[in-house]
């Protein structure tokens, strides 16, 4: 299976243009960058994981106070998750490697999250009015793991950190076989 994946990339790039991809993964260097440099920077995909964080309370609302909260930060993690099966079905690899880093991206988001579960310093945002819940804090709470916020946020951040690496690394490595496999490059 991972022989035939492995053939099916090289010939998806073999008829792909490196060209019109090149901004894209000096845009996954940069948010990488930025983000493994610095835990708290807002990039690109802050405002979107907010958005959709945020549906995922009023998606998961119906089934009660405890998987309205914990649905914020699963749908979150799903939306990135979900976007690289789509376009893994398309067959677009270049494109699950943003997902990948969406999804790195999303998991410091949450981990900065997580670590403010004990202090709760951070400013809330909600939608729709009403009280703001600390999502991190009644979870952790809940699973009664709250002393351990800062270790989880770690681990969450670690995690998010591979996939921003894998999302460099694959990116890179398929825009080199683009360019490999142009006329244009045989003859240099």
């Amino acid at each position: 299976m991972i022989s035939e994946l492995r053939e099916d990339i090289d010939g998806w790039c073999a008829e792909s243009n490196w060209l019109v991809r090149t901004p894209v993964l000096l845009l996954i260097l940069h948010q990488a960058y930025q983000q493994i440099g610095d835990p708290y920077y807002a990039g690109l995909f802050s405002a979107l994981d907010f958005g959709i964080h945020e549906l995922g309370h009023v998606v998961f609302s119906p089934l009660g106070e405890f998987m309205s909260i914990l649905g914020g930060s699963f749908w979150q993690l799903a939306a990135p998750v979900l976007s690289a099966v789509m376009f893994f079905r398309q067959r677009d690899y270049f494109a699950i490697s943003v997902c990948a880093m969406w999804l790195g991206i999303s998991l410091y988001r949450m981990a900065v999250y997580m670590e403010d579960a004990r202090t709760m310093q951070l400013p809330l945002l909600g939608v729709g009015g009403g009280e703001a819940y600390h999502d991190w804090n009644y979870l952790f709470t809940d699973f009664r793991v709250l002393q351990w916020d800062y270790r989880i946020a770690i681990a969450t951040r670690n995690v998010g950190k591979l996939f921003l690496v894998f999302a460099v690394i694959t990116s890179a490595w398929m825009l080199w076989k683009m360019f490999r496999s142009t006329p244009e490059s045989k003859t240099v």
